[in-house]
């Protein structure tokens, strides 16, 4: 998430929401703790919506694909919106908040699923259990 939002965030922040470059670089270093700190919560939120749209059972790549873009959106614009607050405090930018949490909710669309398939990856990888039901608890 780290590289995927520091790329994305950096984008967004300075070519559409016109953050000066150095807010930019200091709303990305302010979002690494909350984006570590939140990491296991994301995946297990991530599961959960699979699991609710019934996204783990064969044959399901729509559904897979909508849980992953509603899991990203749901769990990240917000945590989004709260860095920001966070890291342009006391000179806190409603428009600019606003404009970028905009452009995320429709960048989630192309990056949510993208972002599903990393984290399974990374699961399979470094050998952590999916929550996901349905699937193999072994990867």
């Amino acid at each position: 998430m780290i590289i995927l939002s520091t790329v994305a965030g950096m984008i967004i922040e300075i070519g559409i929401a016109k953050y000066a470059l150095m807010e930019s670089i200091w709303i990305r270093l302010s979002a690494m703790i909350p984006n570590i700190l939140t990491a296991r919560f994301n995946g297990m939120f991530t599961d959960f919506v699979r699991n609710n749209v019934y996204a783990a059972r064969p044959g399901q790549t729509v559904k897979k694909l909508l849980a992953d873009i509603t899991a990203f959106m749901l769990f990240q614009v917000p945590l989004y919106a709260i860095v920001q607050g966070i890291a342009t405090y006391p000179h806190i930018d409603v428009k600019k908040i606003a404009i970028s949490c905009g452009t995320v909710t429709i960048i989630s669309l192309f990056i949510g699923r993208p972002y599903g398939l990393l984290l399974d990856l990374m699961r399979k990888v470094l050998r952590v259990p999916s929550q996901i039901l349905g699937e193999s608890k072994n990867p």
